[in-house]
């Protein structure tokens, strides 16, 4: 005897979901944003550099350096100029000749000056000539004789451009690096010259004095050119002091310049 359902037998259906495989969130439609996990970039403005400012400039360069390039080119001016000068009278070399020493103390005394003109000179010390009016001692050239007034020259005085006063003294050599007149210091020959007169000589010592005032003092001069030239590059040396009274050759005069007492 059976006793079934009244309504037979029903099965049960198993569960249906709206979708299989991956869920679908219904809430959220359309795309998504994902955080990011970055740090954000972070930019700050930068601000142009400003040129710096223009230099003061002379002729185009600093005025540091253009001061420092005048002064230089100053300098070598300066330099060149007084070079020149001193070159052309600082050429002389030391002269010495061999003769036996003589003093003479009373001559040693300044003598005042006179009154004669300037650029007059002693009678004694006037060039000869001869009878066509040709002077009878060379004026050129480094051989033979130049003029020479003595004996008769001595003690006598020229008179020279600017008031300058010489007094002669023949046969007289004062020479380079030996003792002068005060005893004190030596005789230096500051330079040398030609020369084919004795006046010419003191000339030149005048000269000299123009540029450096009261450098030349004494002189001496040597008629004879062919001895002198033979070691020399002149016959007219200038000097810085009267030297003692040395005797030399009769071609040798020497002159000093007179100062006042």
């Amino acid at each position: 005897m059976g006793s079934g359902s009244p309504y037979g037998e029903q099965l049960v259906p198993a569960p249906r979901y709206p979708n299989d495989g991956l869920e679908r969130n219904a809430e959220a439609e359309g795309l998504q944003v994902a955080p990011s996990m970055q740090p954000e970039h972070q930019h700050w403005s930068v601000e142009k550099p400003q040129p710096p400012p223009p230099a003061h400039t002379i002729l185009g360069m600093r005025k540091k350096t253009f001061w420092l390039a005048f002064a230089i080119a100053a300098f070598l001016v300066i330099a060149a100029g007084v070079g020149g000068g001193l070159g052309g009278y600082f050429g002389g070399k030391n002269r010495a000749t061999s003769a036996p020493i003589s003093t003479d103390p009373a001559s040693n005394a300044p003598v005042s000056t006179g009154t004669g003109s300037p650029s007059s000179v002693s009678q004694s010390a006037t060039p000869s000539t001869t009878s066509t009016g040709k002077p009878t001692y060379q004026t050129s050239g480094t051989t033979g004789t130049s003029q020479n007034p003595c004996p008769g020259a001595n003690q006598t005085e020229i008179h020279a451009d600017r008031g300058n006063v010489f007094k002669v003294h023949c046969q007289t050599d004062w020479k380079s690096g030996k003792l002068a007149a005060d005893g004190k210091s030596n005789v230096r020959d500051i330079a040398v010259r030609n020369a084919y007169t004795i006046e010419e000589c003191v000339d030149e010592c005048v000269k000299f004095n123009n540029v450096f005032p009261g450098a030349c003092m004494a002189l001496t001069y040597e008629s004879d050119l062919s001895r002198v030239y033979s070691t020399e590059k002149g016959n007219c040396f200038l000097k810085d002091r009267v030297g003692q009274y040395i005797e030399g050759w009769g071609t040798t005069i020497s002159a000093r310049l007179v100062v006042d007492e």
